[in-house]
């Protein structure tokens, strides 16, 4: 994916000095767009000094953060809209630290960001988009109206960063500007998820799986975009034509307490074949430890969690969201949104396969993951796109 879709000032030359980014971001809560922050400033990027503002409170992340040695501000900003006090302080934290680019993260630090971008007229914007869906039965009423709100300001935009495709067209539909947007997918530490027999070993012991068992795992967080409801539905299927399957379900709220969900399983007839982790930190090794990845969405704009498992080495059954087709290729199923058949019959055909066959056809799947997904690729993109939109660097 390379960086197009807009026009820049010229790339900056060696030898000039450094330029700072200032990256304004809703929250350091665990999430996607907040972990990928975390990845970048870890590999250096983008720019070649950061600072950080999160809106909220300081999160999971800030003291990881500081640690890189990157500053980080809070606004103590409550939910909903942005509020004038937090575009006041936002202005105070632009003031002290004279950023050369502003970065913002996500729908509400966009909308600040693009109102405060009109008192720094000679400081170049970037938001960044991660929303692919703006379905008002997926989304909360204020998220809807902040996204539509940011299209008027788009064009106070140096370039806006989409993590897929689907991404991209649906907000162009809404009135972002066209000639600013830039695709960029999500990079995954290759070194953190990569294979490893020992993890495998180690994880299926804790879940009870046998050497011929199939393990089937979906890692996400509890929410109704995310379908558990859909994914126990399909495993019930598979559960009664296949005998030594079994399913995994780890991220915050899938866990044995969740009542509903513990429902589905037990009315299915398979829950004793599931094993609940809620909320895990060891994702590479649970990866390892799995078969197969799933993920049945009802809507995503770049489901990291599918890059994760291809640099594991895993083949995925997939919604069609995002651009999740884009990103599993030939190593994996796509089925509909919501279609728990189509679901099931994908995961019994990948369990009906003997190893030798995953092997043969979906085989490679790191490499090509390596290829397009590595932290490193993907921060080099980063830096193209700051270089372009930034100018050249001022000589001290």
């Amino acid at each position: 994916m390379a960086v197009t879709g807009f026009s820049g000032a010229g790339c900056r030359c060696s030898g000039e000095s450094l330029v700072k980014v200032l990256h304004v971001i809703t929250g350091l809560e665990a999430g996607g767009a907040e972990g990928f922050l975390v990845r970048l400033l870890t590999a250096g990027l983008p720019g070649d000094e950061a600072v950080v503002v999160s809106l909220s409170s300081r999160g999971r992340y800030a003291e990881t953060i500081e640690q890189l040695g990157v500053p980080v501000y809070t606004l103590a900003m409550g939910r909903g809209f942005p509020s004038p006090l937090a575009l006041v302080k936002l202005y105070s934290v632009i003031r002290r630290e004279k950023p050369d680019i502003l970065v913002s993260w996500m729908y509400h630090a966009n909308f600040l960001a693009g109102m405060v971008a009109f008192l720094f007229p000679g400081i170049p914007l970037v938001w960044t988009v991660h929303h692919a869906d703006l379905d008002p039965k997926l989304n909360k009423r204020r998220t809807v109206r902040i996204a539509r709100w940011c299209a008027r300001l788009s064009f106070r935009c140096a370039a806006v960063v989409y993590v897929s495709e689907r991404s991209r067209g649906m907000h162009e539909s809404l009135g972002y500007r066209p000639g600013r947007s830039v695709v960029l997918p999500l990079g995954v530490d290759s070194t953190v998820f990569r294979p490893d027999e020992s993890l495998r070993e180690q994880c299926r012991a804790e879940w009870g799986a046998g050497y011929e068992d199939f393990v089937f795992g979906l890692i996400a967080r509890y929410d109704p975009l995310k379908n558990h409801a859909g994914f126990l539905r399909a495993a019930g299927r598979v559960a009664r034509r296949v005998p030594n399957v079994r399913f995994v379900l780890a991220g915050s709220g899938a866990d044995s307490s969740n009542t509903i969900l513990l429902r589905i399983a037990e009315e299915s007839g398979f829950a004793n074949r599931v094993c609940w982790l809620g909320h895990r930190a060891d994702v590479p090794a649970i990866l390892n430890g799995l078969d197969a990845l799933v993920l049945s969405s009802h809507g995503e704009s770049f489901p990291t969690v599918l890059c994760e498992a291809l640099f594991c080495g895993k083949p995925c059954v997939t919604t069609d969201v995002g651009d999740a087709a884009k990103i599993v290729g030939p190593h994996g199923c796509v089925v509909a949104p919501g279609d728990e058949h189509a679901l099931a019959d994908a995961m019994e055909s990948l369990a009906g396969l003997s190893f030798a066959e995953r092997a043969e056809r979906y085989g490679g799947a790191r490499e090509r993951a390596l290829s397009l997904f590595d932290m490193h690729v993907v921060a080099g993109r980063y830096r193209e796109l700051l270089a372009l939109v930034s100018g050249p660097r001022k000589v001290p």
